[in-house]
């Protein structure tokens, strides 16, 4: 469990001091760059949810988060609360609400524990049609919610417990409506996605047995597709990615809106780094969609492919 400290923040009449976040991964899904990425949004959800409440400290408060699959949240969810199946998220709160009244102020408290099942969370963004960084924001800061003593029983009080909610996502910039998964319109993304299947059959997979094809959209509108071009010599090989978003650049396309990539397997295919890279150079964010052999998609985001990523601005004087 790795304990982690938030630098004090000035709330309006009052001090946010320490916030001590303890992390705990059990699920492993995610490879270590992609929890350290998630720990610093988990640390911002918490941190913004305190604050945006308004609570007062006299010096320190801090929260359990763990993140685990779902056996592990199932077992939870039907030793607590009587529930045998998984859920997507649980809060386990060490002070007394009151009569349905969230707690105002503390004393160097732990808030107590919030159990966040990975592959729920995955699940509901997929469903939602947003990142999965949004949704593990959201779970975050419902959980915290729910320590603060917030509840969702009656209306007035689901009603209350969202627009807290929805005002820490907007402070994060992670809006539902903003979205980059949200702003394709169905016809447009299943265009971009029946130009990717055909750019697959096109691929030129010798070695790996492995077709790709992708779609690239650009701002002008115009979609430009590209499948893998492999090489006896194994470092000349083309990615179908790369290949569509040059088709695009030497046409004079600069502004990548969306890429779509497309595999026979039964798998989803995912972007080797170089791709993710060179997405980047052409998007600080887009819809990266993903669809196999079986015709399912799912919705991902460059974001969440390359957090914290490396472009061009970087070298802009």
């Amino acid at each position: 469990m790795k304990s982690e400290k938030k630098e004090p923040r000035r709330n309006p009449g009052r001090w946010l001091k320490t916030v001590i976040l303890d992390i705990d991964w059990e699920d492993d899904s995610l490879n270590v760059k992609m929890k350290e990425a998630y720990n610093r949004l988990f640390k911002q959800a918490i941190t913004e949810g305190l604050r945006l409440c308004g609570r007062e400290f006299e010096d320190q408060a801090e929260v359990s988060l763990i993140l685990v699959g779902d056996p592990r949240i199932r077992a939870l969810n039907k030793d607590y609360r009587g529930v045998d199946a998984p859920t997507d998220v649980l809060s386990f709160a060490l002070l007394e609400e009151g009569e349905g009244e969230p707690v105002a102020a503390f004393a160097d408290q732990m808030l107590g524990d919030i159990v966040i099942s990975v592959p729920r969370a995955r699940a509901q963004a997929e469903e939602c049609g947003h990142s999965l960084e949004r949704e593990m924001a959201y779970l975050a800061v419902h959980g915290l919610l729910h320590l603060l003593g917030f509840a969702h029983d009656k209306k007035a009080d689901k009603e209350k417990m969202r627009r807290k909610e929805e005002e820490v996502m907007a402070k994060m910039e992670l809006r539902r409506t903003e979205e980059p998964e949200s702003s394709l319109e169905p016809e447009l993304r299943q265009k971009l996605i029946r130009q990717a299947l055909l750019a697959c059959k096109k691929a030129y997979a010798p070695y790996s047995q492995y077709p790709v094809g992708a779609a690239a959209l650009f701002s002008s509108g115009r979609i430009y597709g590209g499948c893998n071009v492999e090489n006896a010599s194994y470092g000349l090989t083309v990615c179908a990615e790369r290949n569509a978003i040059f088709q695009g650049i030497a046409r004079g396309e600069r502004e990548l809106i969306a890429i779509v990539i497309a595999v026979p397997e039964d798998t989803f295919p995912a972007p080797c780094g170089a791709c993710r890279q060179v997405i980047r150079e052409f998007s600080a964010d887009c819809p990266v969609i993903l669809v196999n052999g079986k015709a399912q998609i799912r919705q991902t985001s460059l974001r969440e492919l390359l957090p914290e990523a490396f472009g061009p601005e970087f070298l802009e004087s």
